[in-house]
């Protein structure tokens, strides 16, 4: 959209410069509502990404999750599997 209203823009300049004895008031006018409006969205977007990371790194969670864990020779797929092998090792 911000890209779109641009070239308008860059038209509308062109066109301007060409034929200086036509009024260009309003689709100039149109073009810049829509740049701005493009550049808002923009900015909102990157403030949203800001904020989703914030809130995700705040809640303490790990980065990845594993889905097996390998000990020496042996191979854990399950919570259950690791649990028991934990209480089962000596200490």
């Amino acid at each position: 959209m911000t890209a779109l209203s641009f070239l308008a823009l860059v038209h509308q300049a062109v066109d301007m410069v060409r034929r200086p004895e036509v009024s260009h008031g309003i689709p100039v006018i149109i073009a810049l509502i829509l740049l701005f409006g493009g550049v808002n969205l923009v900015a909102i977007s990157i403030l949203g990404e800001y904020v989703i990371r914030m809130v995700d790194a705040s809640r303490n969670r790990p980065r990845f999750i594993r889905k097996a864990v390998r000990k020496g020779g042996r191979y854990f797929t399950s919570a259950s599997e690791l649990e028991s092998f934990l209480h089962t090792r000596p200490r």
